[in-house]
Order: C-alpha cells, then sequence, then structure tokens
C-alpha cells in the first residue's frame, strides 16, 4: 500500500518578542522558514551579528535585546513572508494554473526588484543601524 506524502502548511510571521529580559531567541525558534528560499542560516547568522552589535553598543543586556529585536525583526518577518511565497508558487501551485509557474518563478529569480525584496536577509546588517560601525570613543 502506498501512502500519500504529508504537507505541512506554514504559517506566517508570529508576533512573538525574540526577546523576554535577559533571554532571546534566534534561528528557526524566532522566525521558522520553509525552506525553498535558503534564507533561514543567513538570517540567523544576521540576527545573531545584529544581537553582537546591539550587546557591544548597550549598557546592558536588558537595554540591548529591545532595541535588537526592534531593529532586526521587519528583516525576519520580510524574509519569512517571501520565503512562504516562494514555498507557495513552488510546491503548492495549483495544477490548473501550472502553465504560470515557470513564468513567475523566472520573475523571482531575474527581476532585481523582486530577488532584492524576497532576499532581503542578505542584505541584513546594512538595512539596520547596527549595520554602522562602533564607535569606540
Amino acid at each position: 500500500m502506498r501512502r500519500a506524502g504529508r504537507r505541512h502548511v506554514l504559517r506566517g510571521p508570529d508576533r512573538h518578542p525574540f526577546q523576554k529580559g535577559r533571554v532571546a531567541i534566534i534561528g528557526d525558534a524566532a522566525h521558522g522558514l520553509p525552506p525553498t528560499l535558503g534564507q533561514g542560516a543567513g538570517l540567523t547568522l544576521m540576527n545573531a551579528r545584529a544581537l553582537n552589535a546591539a550587546l557591544a553598543r548597550s549598557a546592558s543586556v536588558e537595554d540591548a535585546l529591545p532595541m535588537w529585536e526592534q531593529t532586526v525583526r521587519f528583516i525576519s518577518d520580510k524574509t519569512q513572508r517571501w520565503s512562504l511565497r516562494y514555498d507557495f508558487f513552488t510546491r503548492q501551485w495549483p495544477t490548473a494554473l501550472w502553465f504560470l509557474r515557470p513564468p513567475i518563478i523566472w520573475a523571482f529569480r531575474t527581476v532585481p526588484a523582486l530577488n532584492r525584496r524576497m532576499r532581503i536577509a542578505d542584505q541584513g546588517m546594512r538595512l539596520t543601524p547596527l549595520g554602522l560601525p562602533i564607535s569606540h570613543g
């Protein structure tokens, strides 16, 4: 007997905080992504680097964490939304519209404006105030 594969529906960005008190979560615990964009590890590293920069600029962990989350949250949320969109186009596309799938995927890959939006995590620290060099004076 052949068993059908399972499909799990992934949700959009949750609004749970990435931090509370002296604790922060990063990676899939904060922003689980479908693997279709290949952005999960990069987003995790960018968030960790931003956390390091926030800690270096702040007097305390309690001051650094809210500022860090406010700075990186939009990148995490946008990456998650684009990853879910791309996952839909690559894995959940309706059979009746199959003929539209190749040009849409081609556009995601080749239209610079779409590709930049889709890969916002690649731009990472340059999009945040934390991407600026730390002042030592």
